[in-house]
């Protein structure tokens, strides 16, 4: 029971200074990181000093994406456009886990050990 909770806490602290982290902080060249993961893109548009790169994917499972350079190569906006596929997907395993992981401390916990 203690393992349980103590390891639930652990999960939950773990992940949380990684929510609002950028991407490609680190990286010296982001428009080569961008290309090794994404690939090259759909269409490039060059207008007002920014870069914007849209990758437009025919495959269900693919999000599409728009990334915004400035002129210095650095990005200032990356969107992604989740799939209903993918949306649902993502958030059946969001909401699902939350679900039996909360059900799963309930009843180790209302549940006298054996």
């Amino acid at each position: 029971k203690k393992l349980l909770f103590l390891f639930s806490a652990l999960l939950i602290v773990s992940c949380s200074p990684i929510v609002n982290q950028q991407l490609f902080s680190a990286d010296i060249n982001p428009k080569q990181t961008v290309k090794q993961l994404y690939g090259e893109p759909t269409d490039i548009s060059i207008s007002g000093g920014v870069e914007t790169w849209v990758y437009d994917y025919k495959k269900s499972l693919k999000s599409n994406r728009v990334i915004v350079f400035d002129n210095n190569g650095k990005i200032i906006k990356h969107e992604k456009e989740l799939k209903d596929l993918t949306w649902i997907l993502k958030n059946t395993f969001i909401y699902g886990g939350g679900i039996i992981l909360g059900t799963v401390l309930f009843l180790s916990l209302i549940i006298p050990q054996i």
